[in-house]
C-alpha cells in the first residue's frame, strides 16, 4: 500500500469521507504517481479494490502506448489545472476506453499533491444526448469530435479522443493512441478510413503541454449550405422568369421596403424601377394609400389581397389598368404581382359592345321578318283567301242553277271541295306566317297551337301546364315564345319518335320558364349545332325590343329524354332584361 502522508488516520477518514461524496471518480497521487487515495467511484470505474488500487501507481490506469509520458503529466507543471481533457485510460482487465480528466495540484500536510478527477465519457454523451433532447429537440446539431494530444519530446502524441471521435472514425482512432503527430505515425486520412469529409479544426491549448484538437465534421452542413444555394438560384431563375410583373417589400416595424423586382417588372416600368430600389412603399405610393393598405393587411393578415385598379407605372408613360394581387411569403417579405390588364380590358369592352350590336341586329332583323310575316299573312288573307272565298260562293250558286244529272252537276261538286281544301290551307299557311290567334294572348295561342298539333298527330299526347298571368307577358316576348314552341315541338314530331310531349310555360319570380320535354330518343346536342341545315331554335333572335336573351340550358339524351328547357329572367315580363336560357 502506498505510504500515507495524513497526520492522522481521522484526518485520512475525513478525506476519504469527501471524495466518497463526490460523483466523479477521485484519486490523489504523489508526485511520483503513487497513488494515496481514491473514492469507491474511481474503483468502480477502473474494476479495482480500494485496497488494490493504492497499490498502483497512476500510470497503471493508462495504456501501454501512452504510459511512458504519462509521467510528464503528472509533474508539479504538469497538470492541466482543472480543466477536462479527454484522455484513454485502462481498466484492470486491460480494456481500453475514454474518459474526461481534469488534474491539479494541491498542498495536504505541508507536501504537494495531485488530485485528479475523472469520469467515464460514455455516460457524459448519454447525459449529453438526454439534455439535448430535452432543451432543443429541434435544434440543428452538428457532430464535434475531440482528440487530446500531450507535447512530448518536440512532438504531439495522442493520449485520448471523445467518443464522438470513436464512432466517426469507425474505431480507428482506438489504434492510434500512443503516436505522435508529426512523424507521420498517424494521418486524418488513415483514421477517417479514406473518406472525403469537409472538416472544420479548432486547437486549443491546455497548458502547459496539451492541445485538444476540436474537429467538426461540416459535410451535412456544407451540402445543405450548397443544396440551399442552389434552391436559392432556382427560386431566383423562377422569380426573374415569372411573366406577370412583381416587386418584392420586406416589413421591417412598420415601414415595407422594396427590396427586389423581376426582369419583367424591369421592362414593364422601362427600367425605373431600378431607382427605386430601397424606397419604402409610403415613398412610392403616397398618392395610393388604398395601394399601401393592401401590402400592411396582407402582412398583417397573412392573407392575399387583391385589388383591380388603374395605375400609373414608375416610367410615368401613362396610367393603366391592372390586377395588384400581393402575398405574404414568411417571415417578413411581400410579393406584389401587378398585371397589366388594359388590353384585355379593351377587347372585353369591345366584344361587350360586338355583342351587343349582335343583339340589336339579331332583334331587327326578327322583327322585320315578322313584320314581313304579318304582311305576307294579310295579303293572302285579304287577296287569295278573299278571292277563294268568293270563287267558293259562286260555284255554289251555280251548283243549284245546273240541271241535276248533268255533266256539269258533276264537275261542279268535284271541283268545290277542291276549293274548300285550298281555302283551308290558306288559312294553314296564313296562321304559320302569323297566328292571328296570338291577338288574344299567349295562353290562347298555345292552347290552339297543342290542338292544331293533335290533330295533324294524333299518336302523340300533348301535356300542359300553364302557371302564368297573361299580362305578365309582353306582345313581343309572345312570338319569341310561340315560335319556341312551334319549332320545338315540330322537331319533336319529326324527330324523336316520341308518343307523349310536355309544355310548361311558368312564372317564377322574376323568371319566367318554358320547358318543352319528349319521351323521344334524343340526339346529339353538339353535332346538331354544328350542322348548317339545321338551325331551329338556335337562329332564334338573341335580343327582342331590348330584351337581353342567352340559350345556356339544351340538353337531349338519347334514348332517353329529350327536353330543350328555356328560360327567361328579368323584372317582370313587360319591361327590364331577360336571359333565355
Amino acid at each position: 500500500m502506498g505510504k500515507s502522508s495524513f497526520k492522522n488516520t481521522g484526518e485520512q477518514k475525513y478525506i476519504r469521507e469527501i471524495m466518497d461524496q463526490l460523483p466523479d471518480g477521485v484519486i490523489l497521487h504523489a508526485l511520483d504517481g503513487r497513488i494515496i487515495a481514491c473514492n469507491a467511484t474511481a474503483c468502480r470505474l477502473y474494476c479495482y479494490t480500494r485496497e488494490e488500487m493504492l497499490k498502483l501507481r497512476i500510470a497503471d490506469l493508462a495504456p501501454e502506448r501512452i504510459a511512458a509520458t504519462l509521467p510528464r503529466l503528472i509533474t508539479v507543471g504538469g497538470t492541466t489545472q482543472g480543466v477536462y481533457v479527454w484522455m484513454t485510460t485502462r481498466k484492470k482487465n486491460g480494456q481500453v476506453f475514454t474518459t474526461e480528466v481534469s488534474s491539479n495540484l494541491i498542498r495536504i500536510g505541508g507536501e504537494d499533491r495531485i488530485l485528479v478527477c475523472m469520469r467515464d465519457i460514455n455516460l457524459v454523451s448519454q447525459e449529453q444526448t438526454a439534455l439535448a433532447g430535452l432543451n432543443d429537440s429541434g435544434a440543428e446539431h452538428i457532430p464535434v469530435y475531440l482528440i487530446t494530444w500531450q507535447f512530448h519530446d518536440n512532438d504531439f502524441v495522442l493520449i485520448g479522443y471523445s467518443n464522438s471521435a470513436e464512432r466517426f472514425t469507425r474505431d480507428l482512432i482506438s489504434y492510434e493512441i500512443g503516436k505522435t503527430a508529426f512523424k507521420r505515425e498517424m494521418t486524418y486520412r488513415t483514421i477517417t478510413t479514406r473518406e472525403d469529409k469537409s472538416i472544420s479544426l479548432t486547437y486549443v491549448y491546455v497548458p502547459p503541454n496539451l492541445v485538444v484538437n476540436h474537429i467538426e465534421d461540416m459535410t451535412d452542413r456544407h451540402k445543405a449550405q450548397a443544396a440551399l444555394q442552389e434552391g436559392r438560384e432556382r427560386l431566383r431563375a423562377q422569380y426573374d422568369h415569372m411573366p406577370v410583373p412583381t416587386l418584392t417589400w420586406q416589413g421591417r416595424g412598420q415601414k415595407f421596403f422594396l427590396i427586389d423586382h423581376n426582369r419583367v417588372m424591369k421592362e414593364f416600368t422601362k427600367g425605373a424601377i431600378v431607382d427605386h430600389l430601397g424606397k419604402t412603399a409610403d415613398m412610392l405610393y403616397s398618392d395610393r394609400l388604398d395601394i399601401q393598405a393592401d401590402i400592411r393587411n396582407c402582412f398583417q393578415r397573412k392573407k392575399e389581397v387583391k385589388r383591380e385598379t388603374f395605375y400609373i407605372t414608375f416610367s410615368g408613360l401613362g396610367k393603366k389598368l391592372v390586377v395588384i394581387t400581393n402575398t405574404f411569403v414568411p417571415p417578413d417579405l411581400v410579393l406584389s404581382h401587378i398585371e397589366d390588364i388594359t388590353a384585355r380590358k379593351m377587347f372585353e369592352e369591345e366584344l361587350r359592345n360586338s355583342e351587343q350590336n349582335l343583339r340589336s341586329l339579331s332583334s331587327q332583323l326578327f322583327q322585320a321578318e315578322e313584320k314581313e310575316r304579318q304582311r305576307i299573312a294579310r295579303d293572302i288573307h285579304d287577296s287569295i283567301g278573299q278571292h277563294l272565298s268568293a270563287i267558293k260562293i259562286n260555284a255554289d250558286r251555280a251548283l243549284t242553277q245546273v240541271p241535276a244529272g248533268s255533266p256539269a252537276e258533276a264537275i261542279m261538286e268535284a271541283g268545290i271541295p277542291l276549293i274548300q281544301q285550298t281555302i283551308e290551307e290558306v288559312r294553314r299557311i296564313i296562321m304559320d306566317l302569323r297566328p292571328t290567334v296570338l291577338d288574344l294572348g299567349i295562353l290562347a295561342t298555345i292552347s290552339w297551337f297543342c290542338r292544331e298539333f293533335n290533330k295533324i298527330y294524333p299518336d302523340i299526347k300533348v301535356e300542359q301546364e300553364l302557371a302564368v298571368e297573361e299580362q305578365v307577358i309582353s306582345s313581343s316576348l309572345k312570338i319569341i315564345l310561340f315560335r319556341i314552341l312551334q319549332e320545338a315541338m315540330n322537331n319533336s314530331a319529326r324527330h324523336s319518335r316520341a308518343y307523349c310531349i310536355k309544355v310548361s310555360l311558368r312564372h317564377i319570380n322574376t323568371m319566367l320558364e318554358l320547358i318543352v320535354e319528349d319521351n323521344g330518343i334524343g340526339f346529339d346536342v353538339d353535332k346538331t349545332r354544328r350542322r348548317t341545315d339545321c338551325k331551329g331554335v338556335w337562329e332564334l333572335p338573341v335580343c327582342a325590343n331590348g330584351w337581353n336573351l342567352r340559350r345556356d340550358n339544351f340538353y337531349c339524351s338519347p334514348g332517353t329524354v329529350s327536353e330543350p328547357s328555356f328560360r327567361l329572367h328579368g323584372r317582370s315580363a313587360t319591361s327590364g332584361k331577360i336571359i333565355l336560357q
